[in-house]
């Protein structure tokens, strides 16, 4: 199910929308009290489930610390899809309650990580973001969830999000759960059986029209109401599908053009042998050999090389499918997207094989039975028949390829015209020798507000390792261009194109962006302190044209908090993910863990310098990044002890 639009209606918004051809802009997300309505049309759906998304969860199991991804599901999510588990049991009505023990079901890969068999990881306590949960069960090894963009390693009951989101600064409360206007759970259901997709939109569209008007607030937000539109949920949800079946497209029409032209190509070399073979199919025709028979003979032999190249080309195919995927994750850890061979793709293969084979066998085929005998057999090229038929055919091939090539060369030509543009774009920060890595001082034990003074003194020691320059941190990555939440001007509506990133003092003079007018974030921006923000170029741009900017306010709030922040700064605009206007925040609360290093030394060496200093503060893990920003990733991961 999906509501159409984004209407003023949706104070808060959490989850993924798309721009639909026919219907606009679309989001499967709805408010909680909108799934209990759902759930009383009984009449309709066999079950109603959500989930929602964890944000990356540090988990500590058996002393290993990670961070994965999870979901939060409803008691009747597994239930509704069916799935049985391999061991224990699955979450239940009981467990989906606010004053039930945290529990958890595991991954049969997360299982496999850490733990023999499946049933060992029965009643095993890990620890997440803090809070002791217990496994009750593994999910099957073939599931991985609605969506497979996300494959998470964690399923938790929904109400766990209120103790395990607690320490964020706009973690989920009790209060979400009853907010009409917060738009943040995924809905899917299932249908009874003889109710059709149709009956069920006709009967609840109504329903959810009353429901939502009913939470209006403004007489603007009564205009753009959002609708909802009931879908076929049997192949999950379609993030994949949306994110890469263009460019697959894309790359099945280029491979078509590659068929083409080697077929072409073929049907040329065949008919260059057909009249090499004259005087043969001559001798056969004279002792009586019927022209069909020989036709289904050389078709026998063009099949034949068609399967071949056909087997051969599946043999390719494992390799290109590993590079393919390599390419798309780029790096990436906890990639989902993994094609395989299955016999639906070996069937198209086999019957590409066999078309192909006989399409562009039966023209030289029928060409070289057509034969005079008596001038053949006596070897006179008379040249009648030849002379009418294949120079045509040819040509037409000949002419055939030359064109399609011209077309693959004019497409590779845009493609490196394209890789060559974004190779020159300029992102707005400096990529060279920057080391990005990810920690977590709460494993250590760090709380607030002492982890505050334990980030100030680490990037203390960072900057006094020999070859940094600067050292700072951030709560997320640039490069993934922050957060986003409801962030405006006084008085003026929220633009969700805009984000947000908490940073540390010192970011800019780190990450090399240079500060066109005010100050950079620094060492006097504490709590309690005024809140101050550090804005954009395209952003003052967009928003203040050509007044100054600095001293103007900008407010940044969700359901629960609202912070005033006073512009100090205009950066230079940094290009990252897509071109959007990035708003740059003081760092003041302890989810800010993510540290950038700008070194003179090279990569592996600055790495080593920082984990000595990460095992000497005692920390559960970190996770490095080296040259991110040119988008060549990868990640290593550390682990050690703790001390005792």
């Amino acid at each position: 199910m999906g509501n159409e639009r984004r209407p003023n209606v949706l104070h808060s918004l959490s989850g993924t929308t798309y721009d639909d051809p026919k219907l606009g802009e679309v989001a499967g997300i709805f408010p909680y009290p909108a799934f209990d309505l759902f759930r009383q049309n009984d009449t309709l759906f066999s079950s109603v489930f959500a989930y929602h998304p964890t944000r990356d969860l540090d988990v500590l199991t058996k002393g290993q610390a990670e961070m994965t991804k999870g979901e939060y599901v409803s008691a009747d999510y597994f239930s509704g899809l069916g799935v049985r588990p391999v061991a224990g049991q699955l979450i239940s009505a009981g467990d989906d309650n606010p004053a039930a023990p945290v529990v958890a079901v595991v991954s049969a890969a997360f299982s496999r990580r850490h733990f023999a068999k499946f049933a060992e990881a029965l009643g095993h306590v890990v620890v997440i973001n803090n809070v002791p949960v217990t496994i009750i069960g593994v999910t099957p090894p073939e599931f991985f969830g609605v969506d497979p963009a996300a494959a998470p390693d964690i399923y938790l009951p929904m109400h766990a999000s209120v103790p395990l989101e607690a320490g964020f600064p706009f973690g989920d409360g009790p209060s979400r759960f009853l907010d009409k206007n917060d738009y943040w759970i995924e809905v899917m259901a299932r249908l009874r059986p003889g109710v059709t997709p149709q009956q069920a939109q006709a009967a609840l569209a109504p329903q959810f029209h009353q429901w939502v008007e009913n939470t209006v607030t403004t007489a603007r937000e009564r205009e753009t109401l959002p609708a909802l539109v009931v879908r076929e949920g049997a192949t999950g949800v379609e993030t994949l599908r949306r994110r890469y079946s263009q460019p697959l497209y894309f790359l099945l029409v280029l491979s078509g053009l590659i068929l083409a032209i080697a077929c072409a190509n073929i049907a040329n070399l065949l008919l260059a042998r057909a009249t090499a073979r004259r005087s043969e199919i001559a001798v056969r025709l004279s002792l009586g050999a019927g022209r069909f028979r020989l036709v289904r003979q050389l078709l026998t032999e063009t099949v034949m090389l068609a399967s071949l190249g056909g087997a051969l080309g599946v043999l390719a195919s494992v390799w290109g499918m590993r590079s393919l995927t390599a390419m798309l994750s780029n790096g990436q850890t906890g990639f989902t997207l993994h094609a395989n061979l299955n016999w639906h793709v070996l069937t198209v293969a086999l019957g590409l094989s066999l078309f192909t084979g006989a399409l562009f066998g039966l023209a030289p085929a029928l060409e070289s039975t057509r034969v005079d005998v008596v001038p053949a057999l006596k070897k006179v090229r008379t040249g009648g028949a030849r002379s009418r038929m294949r120079p045509g055919l040819g040509c037409i091939l000949i002419v055939s390829q030359i064109g399609l090539s011209l077309l693959m060369l004019v497409a590779a030509g845009l493609f490196a015209r394209t890789l060559a543009n974004l190779q020159s774009v300029n992102l707005g920060f400096n990529r060279d020798n920057l080391l990005l890595f990810d920690m977590d001082a709460e494993k250590a034990g760090h709380k607030d507000p002492e982890i505050l003074s334990f980030y100030d003194s680490l990037l203390k020691r960072f900057n006094a390792m020999p070859g940094v320059v600067h050292a700072s941190l951030s709560h997320e990555s640039l490069i993934h261009a922050g957060s986003g939440l409801r962030i405006h001007l006084p008085g003026a509506p929220e633009d969700p194109d805009t984000r947000y990133l908490c940073v540390g003092p010192d970011f800019f003079k780190t990450m090399q962006i240079p500060i066109l007018v005010g100050r950079d974030i620094n060492d006097h921006d504490l709590p309690g302190s005024p809140k101050v923000a550090v804005v954009s170029e395209l952003f003052a741009q967009k928003n203040f044209g050509d007044q100054n900017p600095l001293g103007r306010h900008i407010i940044l709030e969700n359901a629960k908090n609202l912070r005033d922040m006073e512009i100090v700064g205009v950066a230079r605009s940094a290009q990252c993910r897509t071109l959007r206007a990035i708003r740059w925040t003081q760092a003041q609360n302890s989810s800010c863990r993510l540290h950038s290093i700008q070194s003179g030394l090279s990569a592996g060496s600055i790495d080593d310098l920082c984990l000595a200093h990460v095992r000497q503060h005692a920390l559960s893990n970190k996770y490095c990044t080296r040259d991110c920003a040119s988008g060549r990733c990868s990640r290593t991961r550390y682990k050690h002890k703790d001390p005792d």
